[in-house]
């Protein structure tokens, strides 16, 4: 039975590999409706109803798989900061709440999700429309939904 990596293992890889083959490889053996929705959601044009950069945050010193959560099981709460997500929050209750996610997750999972709400992903963790494309034709075709469905 394959051990289900971290997306942040996952991505840390993804930022050391050079070629491109590789680097489809390396999504492609890590394939999970999580990694998918991630990839869609970094590339997709959706608003994000937080201010940019990192708000003030505990880092996790804790190795990977000793947090208390991890990105692949708050895929779903995602939407909370999403317009058309849940768009009856305050602002103050909105920030509040991603202050905690990046709580609970590792710190290269927080990392993650805060260069995926700043545009930044894509080029952080090498991961263009063209790899994408390559290791899951047409995930980036499909409108992404603002929800994560497993």
């Amino acid at each position: 039975m394959k051990m289900l990596r971290s997306l942040g293992e996952i991505f840390e890889k993804q930022q050391k590999l050079i070629k491109i083959t590789d680097k489809v490889q390396n999504l492609r053996e890590n394939d999970s409706p999580g990694l998918r929705y991630l990839l869609a959601l970094a590339h997709s044009e959706h608003e994000w109803l937080l201010p940019e950069g990192a708000p003030p945050y505990k880092i996790d010193p804790g190795a990977h798989g000793l947090t208390p959560s991890n990105l692949l099981r708050e895929m779903r709460t995602l939407y909370i900061f999403l317009k058309g997500g849940n768009d009856t929050l305050t602002q103050m209750r909105r920030e509040q709440l991603f202050q905690q996610l990046l709580e609970r997750l590792h710190k290269t999972e927080a990392e993650m999700i805060i260069a995926v709400k700043d545009k930044k992903f894509v080029n952080k963790y090498r991961v263009p429309k063209n790899i994408v494309n390559d290791a899951f034709p047409g995930l980036l075709d499909q409108p992404v939904s603002v929800k994560f469905h497993r």
